[in-house]
């Protein structure tokens, strides 16, 4: 069987951005009769379909920088998700991202991608499994476009699972007084009163999470610094004030470069990266060809990327080297699935998943260019 044209061509995302975030075409007869009947039935997709229009009122309605999750209309109900709650979320997750992994290695087992022993076999399976692995965003925009009601979380809330699962969320925990997801909304309070300097949990990786009073364009600001680990640098610093706050939508394209869907947080507010320089993200963006958990190959044109949006970037960098500018829009590396504990601790994925130090897999990187709608929404300022 020929493996996807131009598959070889690798395409590296850049790491910038990485902290904040971590997804094939109906096969043809004479496949369907090389893979097993239980390969071919299995269904069990955790992420639900797209929701209709939100709960928001127009924004002529919203006074200038409203949050409307801080104060709701009172007719909105407000779930609770408690302790138990989130844990059978990433109990789902990752339940389904195991079977997951395992249906892609006996596809690949049975030739579905060509030999199995080729590089190119190999590399169309991952494909495949980061087109359809579920991540923290997956779960963020199913809360989060909800249109007719409010869930909230806490610290609290939140502490079993990410203790349990790998990668559960892109913002931190520590000293969340209170998040909530709705209405096209997303909305976190930190409390920044009391001196902090510890270490929290995500994911199994110890992070020091520190409180100080940064330098945030030019004027002082008291932040959640939280230091995270990542490939390319030693660490990244996320930095929080108060109130974290972004809208959130869902959306279907027919492209080009061909059919995906869209997963987009914008007009964020109250983070900040800090490495050569403070910069502020405006915009985070997953995509990927429309799920179709059944499917037994890649499709004509396979889409999976994710980006962030820094608008009038530049790095300032140390010594005697050049200050860098790069483009506001630019590719990072897709959301690491989220996954138990124990499964990564037995190492009971694939071999072909290769883990990277100090958390997620190698090589969990886009593929295909950066959507032409999404830089002209997001163009170079």
């Amino acid at each position: 069987m020929r493996t996807h044209p131009g598959f070889l061509e690798r395409r590296h995302a850049a790491r910038v951005g990485l902290v904040l975030l971590v997804f094939l075409a109906a096969a043809v007869l004479c496949l369907h009769a090389a893979v097993p009947s239980s390969l071919v039935s299995w269904n069990a997709d955790p992420v639900p379909p797209r929701p209709g229009p939100t709960g928001l009122p127009p924004a002529a309605d919203l006074p200038a920088g409203a949050c409307p999750l801080c104060r709701p209309d009172p007719s909105i109900p407000i779930v609770q998700l408690g302790p138990a709650d989130t844990d059978s979320l990433g109990r789902t997750y990752a339940a389904f991202n195991e079977a997951l992994l395992a249906r892609a290695d006996s596809l690949l087992a049975a030739g579905a991608f060509g030999p199995p022993e080729k590089a190119a076999s190999r590399e169309a399976v991952h494909l495949l499994a980061r087109m359809l692995a579920v991540n923290s965003l997956h779960y963020m925009i199913g809360f989060a476009t909800a249109p007719d009601r409010i869930y909230e979380v806490s610290e609290a809330s939140l502490r079993q699972a990410f203790a349990r699962y790998s990668d559960p969320g892109v913002y931190p925990i520590a000293r969340m007084r209170r998040g909530r997801m709705g209405l096209g909304r997303i909305c976190v309070h930190y409390d920044l009163t009391a001196p902090l300097d510890s270490t929290t949990v995500v994911g199994g990786v110890r992070l020091r999470t520190h409180i100080e009073d940064a330098d945030v364009g030019g004027k002082k600001q008291r932040v959640l610094v939280l230091e995270v680990p990542t490939i390319l640098w030693s660490t990244v610093d996320v930095l929080l004030g108060e109130h974290f706050t972004c809208k959130a939508e869902l959306s279907r394209s027919n492209g080009p470069p061909a059919p995906y869907d869209l997963y987009l947080f914008y007009d964020v507010d109250g983070m900040y990266f800090r490495k050569w320089g403070v910069h502020q993200p405006r915009a985070m963006s997953f995509w990927s060809t429309p799920r179709d958990v059944g499917r037994l190959t890649l499709p004509r044109t396979p889409l999976v990327g994710s980006a962030v949006y820094l608008p009038h970037v530049h790095f300032e960098l140390p010594l005697m080297l050049p200050d860098l500018g790069f483009d506001d829009l630019r590719l990072v590396d897709v959301p690491q699935p989220i996954l138990s504990l124990s499964y990564l601790r037995a190492q009971a994925y694939p071999d072909w998943m290769r883990r990277a130090e100090p958390r997620g897999f190698k090589d969990w990187q886009s593929y295909g260019p950066i959507p032409p709608d999404l830089r002209l929404r997001f163009p170079d300022q």
